[in-house]
This record gives C-alpha cells, structure tokens and sequence, in this order.
C-alpha cells in the first residue's frame, strides 16, 4: 500500500501547534475551536482562551459571551 492511500484511510491527525500561530490562525477565521479536538484539560484551556480573545478581537462575541469572558478572566 503506497502512502497516499494509508493518508486516505485515516480522519484525523494529532499534532502541536505554537500557540502563537494558533492564535493567528483564529485571528484571520482560517481555523475554529470548534474544529479542533483537545487531547488534554490544558490545552483545551488555552484553546478556549485563545478563541474567545480572537473572538472579541474581531467584534465577533455576542454581548453574553464577553459577559461571561470577562467573569471568567476575573476569577483568575
């Protein structure tokens, strides 16, 4: 079986991304949360941060959502 075929079988693949260019990706809407599957508490975490700081960079959040931003930045 050729390596173009093995690619073909599989859906997903795992890899590390410098949050920096995580948050350029999210900044520019090429990538979304939401299209992302975190393996650990962690990076979740910091994904979630990292999309909701591009979220109301880009004057995209709802009022609700950068209600609950700011609740959620003030407990720390």
């Amino acid at each position: 079986m050729n390596s173009n075929a093995k690619l073909s079988l599989s859906n997903s693949v795992q890899i590390e991304v410098d949050v920096e260019k995580l948050a350029y990706l999210f900044s520019t809407g090429v990538l979304c949360a939401a299209d992302l599957r975190c393996l650990n508490r962690t990076s979740k975490n910091r994904v979630w941060a990292l999309c909701l700081n591009s979220c109301i960079a880009r004057d995209e959040c709802s009022l609700v959502v950068k209600k609950s931003i700011r609740h959620l930045s003030n407990r720390h």
